[in-house]
């Protein structure tokens, strides 16, 4: 009976051992954030299968799904290799909408886990689900969507006419937006114009990707577009004559 009890303590001694083993500890900075945001994770694998092997390698989800991005479970893909900041201390960052290449409206939750290369010989417990906060949008007469873009990222260009505050752009009938890109010390490439769509009552839309509409030099690294909307207006005589709103500047990231 006794030799049953002592073998009975070393099981369970055993199983918290093991159940001991493996949690590692996760922080997200900043602490709260949006889908638009620039995040960083750092995890602390101490004590965990992972303790001592290098490189470790996130492992990423979120509430739309696994992405096609991180390898296979027994060889992951080295963009997904974390940074080494001190002992059993791995760090990430990314922004998540351009890291699941989702719309940020659309993200809920992400889900990660640290693991050695082949996932078989070590990993971390999940960490999910990790909210992600709503993004808050107030209207504006102007606004390009998504908010951070890259010159190769479908940019959407819009015009609410109802929040104008000039009489011009309130009376005008915009029909097209003419688009400049510019870096440090000069304009790129030549100037485009796009026609305007019209998607509600005095709001409109166009969108293009920077990369495809504009000849972009190597060395041109590009910083910023500025965008005016362009229409006619009815003059004093009740003549239709050109009119244009001023003009608008948008940063562009160097994202890839």
């Amino acid at each position: 009976m006794k030799k049953i009890q002592i073998i009975l303590f070393m099981l369970f001694a055993l199983c918290a051992f093991n159940n001991a083993v493996g949690q590692a500890t996760a922080v997200i900075t900043p602490g709260s954030f949006t889908a638009e945001d620039q995040i960083t994770i750092r995890i602390n694998v101490t004590g965990t299968s992972l303790a001592g092997v290098s490189p470790v390698y996130l492992w990423n989800w979120s509430n739309l799904g696994g992405l096609n991005t991180n390898g296979d479970w027994t060889s992951s893909n080295e963009t997904r290799k974390m940074t080494n900041v001190g002992p059993n201390l791995w760090e990430f960052s990314f922004t998540p909408s351009d890291f699941y290449s989702v719309n940020p409206s659309e993200l809920k939750w992400l889900g990660f886990l640290a693991k050695a290369k082949n996932g078989n010989n070590g990993q971390t417990q999940d960490f999910a689900p990790n909210a992600v906060e709503p993004l808050i949008f107030t209207p504006t007469v102007n606004r390009v969507f998504p908010a951070r873009i890259s010159v190769n990222d479908v940019t959407s260009i819009f015009i609410d006419q109802n929040l104008a505050p000039d009489l011009t752009q309130q009376r005008m009938t915009p029909v097209s937006v003419e688009i400049k890109l510019f870096n440090v010390s000069s304009q790129v490439g030549a100037t485009i114009t796009l026609p305007l769509k019209k998607i509600g009552n005095k709001y409109f839309t166009a969108s293009f990707i920077p990369s495809a509409v504009f000849v972009i030099p190597a060395t041109a690294a590009p910083i910023r577009f500025e965008y005016k909307f362009k229409g006619t207006i009815l003059d004093v005589n009740n003549m239709s004559v050109p009119a244009e709103g001023p003009v608008y500047s948008k940063p562009i990231d160097p994202l890839q």
